[in-house]
């Protein structure tokens, strides 16, 4: 009797666990600062589990497969989905600035300083590739002034460290992690070239959160949840960004002083609904690829 209802109890606990898992929402997020506002979000959400990666090439792969409902990445990433007729759509973004121009040696004020080098992007038409190419012929030069040279941040980060690379745009918290190091010279920063050249304080977005059409037509009152959560979370970090990150530099798998830095340095602002489409729309208009008629089916408007 007892070996039956022992049974019994088990059976319960599993198809109760099932239940869980298929109501579960799973969002994949970059194991980097830039990931805390999902973070501290999904703490308020307890149908949501974050899982944090590394391998972008695996994410994007079951986020494709349908394996997981969200995935946190580049904007470029996303918009290279719906360009091949994947049915994405973008429904926040909350980076607009993360980027620095990582140099060994001296300080350069700008790329023409830079004309005939080589310079290192983690990936050919990533979000870093197409705003320093923006950058690059605001100056007045040519892309083809500098030689593109294609590693991820670890690798690239490595060359600069020993002095085998001259300049790397490089993510946050890779600037944090390399600038003790005596010949490391943080150049500039991208947000503030992107408010110097266009006035644009919000900076520009360059993360999105990104779902496929079909689930986002069955969890509207989820989304619009996810994203007022991110947004108290964004004006929590930006209010206090050592008591927002306190605690969470485990998760990420650095020091809490590389976060704290790191988190001071990411410029974080809440986009979504018409907000998130007009600013995309601009970033786009502004760096000469303005979006056509069919983009209108990418953005989730509430």
């Amino acid at each position: 009797m007892r070996t039956v209802r022992f049974i019994l109890i088990s059976f319960v606990v599993l198809l109760s666990m099932n239940f869980y898992a298929k109501n579960k929402t799973v969002i994949y997020a970059p194991s980097t600062p830039t990931s805390l506002p999902l973070i501290i979000a999904s703490l308020k959400l307890p149908d949501t589990e974050v899982v944090l990666f590394t391998n972008h090439s695996q994410a994007n792969a079951l986020f494709l497969k349908g394996d997981i409902q969200i995935l946190s990445t580049g904007l470029s990433v996303g918009m290279n989905f719906f360009e091949n007729k994947v049915p994405v759509i973008v429904i926040n973004s909350y980076i607009s600035g993360l980027t620095y121009l990582v140099t060994y040696g001296s300080v350069y004020k700008n790329f023409s300083e830079l004309k005939g080098s080589e310079i290192y992007l983690p990936f050919q038409n990533s979000p870093i590739e197409e705003i320093t190419r923006f950058f690059i012929l605001s100056e007045g030069l040519k892309w083809e002034d500098f030689k593109s040279v294609y590693l991820q941040f670890q690798s690239s980060a490595e060359l600069l460290k020993n002095g085998k690379a001259k300049a790397v745009p490089l993510a946050e918290p890779f600037v944090s992690i390399l600038e003790k190091n005596e010949n490391i010279k943080i150049s500039f920063s991208y947000y503030d070239r992107w408010v110097e050249i266009t006035g644009n304080k919000k900076g520009y977005p360059q993360t999105g959160s990104f779902i496929k059409k079909e689930w986002a037509e069955k969890n509207s009152a989820y989304i619009k949840k996810l994203n007022n959560e991110i947004k108290k979370a964004v004006i929590e970090i930006n209010k206090n960004p050592e008591k927002a990150a306190s605690g969470l530099s485990g998760k990420l798998n650095i020091t809490e002083e590389i976060l704290m830095n790191a988190t001071k340095r990411t410029v974080f602002y809440m986009l979504y609904s018409d907000e998130l489409k007009n600013e995309i729309e601009n970033y786009y208009k502004t760096i000469g690829n303005p979006l056509n008629e069919n983009y209108k089916k990418f953005f989730y408007i509430y």
